[in-house]
């Protein structure tokens, strides 16, 4: 089998039904072709936070769930991921597809305030060899039976404590540990120059100089970042598209640019 799609998803999508819906139609398609396996990532940050203003958590006032009281942002911001993935996979038996929401194993816990380099996440890779093997088996196992693994970016450590990764890290992460081909979508077109103009495809040495003028910000740097890693040690493209353009999801899936093509 060839290495899986990991197609990271987040941002607006995952309060637009609409768009999960048109998104799970392609997923359907691509899915019975059976050419290769498929990984879910979600990224919640945005639909947390719109759960925090729907039930007022960070409220002073609700004694229920204060924050400053019981730390119950941390609380929320750790599960809330899975429970975004529960709510992909109930999409997911609409279209059927067979999936399985997964958390991250403890070794993922190190992610959490290294920086995005290659230097730092191939110490990452050497350091778990052998718990990355061992994790393999279990993402294999589930693609060899064409299951989709839907992976959230909460996990448990082995003293039992919830944590939460970036989600373009855990992507990044899975596409290298699985040697597959990695998709960014989210809720901009594409990498954008200094003008706001798409940027078809760009080099590693073109990004640092876009990340130098403070061409890329927010929370595109970290997924700059990561399709760098990803193409540096993979030697493979990594593109970065828009949720926006889902009739051309087919086309992303097996191969075609829509966004930002990011080369080694």
């Amino acid at each position: 089998m060839k290495g899986p799609l990991v197609v990271k998803i987040g941002g607006i999508l995952l309060n637009n039904n609409n768009a999960i819906k048109r998104l799970f139609k392609a997923i359907h398609v691509f899915y019975n072709l059976k050419k290769r396996g498929i990984i879910l990532v979600n990224g919640s940050c945005l639909f947390s936070r719109n759960i925090f203003q729907k039930f007022n958590f960070s409220s002073s006032k609700n004694n229920f769930c204060s924050i400053e009281k019981l730390n119950t942002k941390n609380i929320l911001f750790s599960i809330l991921p899975n429970i975004v993935n529960i709510r992909l996979l109930a999409w997911s038996k609409r279209y059927k597809i067979t999936g399985q929401s997964l958390l991250l194993t403890d070794f993922f816990n190190e992610l959490i305030l290294n920086p995005v380099s290659i230097k730092e996440i191939n110490f990452f890779l050497k350091k778990n060899k052998k718990e990355i093997l061992e994790y393999i088996k279990i993402i294999q196992m589930f693609l060899e039976k064409n299951i989709i693994p839907f992976i959230c970016s909460s996990g448990l450590d082995l003293e039992g404590n919830i944590f939460n990764i970036n989600s373009d890290i855990v992507a990044m992460i899975l596409t290298i540990i699985l040697n597959g081909h990695l998709i960014i979508l989210t809720d901009v077109n594409a990498v954008l120059d200094g003008k706001g103009q798409r940027i078809k495809e760009i080099s590693y040495r073109e990004i640092n100089n876009l990340l130098d003028s403070g061409s890329i910000t927010n929370g595109m740097i970290t997924k700059i970042k990561s399709a760098l890693v990803v193409s540096k040690i993979l030697k493979k493209p990594v593109e970065i598209a828009s949720w926006h353009n889902l009739n051309d999801l087919l086309d992303v899936f097996t191969g075609k640019s829509i966004g930002t093509k990011i080369i080694e």
